[in-house]
């Protein structure tokens, strides 16, 4: 699984960043049912191989006061790399439709310089 990353922001609206391997989104994460990350309590939730040179896969929430607890069951993360992999789809889509209407644009001046 990959390295993943839960990251509570304070954005507005506050939605947390949500990193996998290195690629960041802000996720909505209201509707997901799950029991790693609560807004209010948790201010990150890191999920792959957490400490370096341990080559330990496993995952630790980390609290807003401190603390932390680590926690092994991968199946733990899927609501939330689902939620995850929609806004990735989301994102993918518009980006393809910008690249899209760009082209058609361009396509569209050409022929009028002809």
């Amino acid at each position: 699984m990959a390295r993943i990353e839960i990251i509570n922001s304070d954005n507005i609206p506050p939605l947390p960043f949500f990193v996998v391997d290195g690629y960041g989104l802000q996720v909505d994460l209201s509707d997901v049912v799950g029991t790693l990350y609560d807004q209010a309590t948790v201010a990150k939730v890191e999920w792959g191989i957490v400490h370096a040179g341990s080559g330990k896969v496993f995952g630790v929430v980390h609290l807003k006061n401190g603390q932390g607890r680590a926690f092994y069951d991968a199946q733990l993360m899927k609501p939330y790399l689902a939620a995850y992999e929609a806004r990735a789809a989301e994102e993918k889509a518009k980006h393809v439709a910008n690249v899209q209407r760009r082209q058609t644009e361009a396509a569209k001046a050409a022929a009028r310089l002809k």
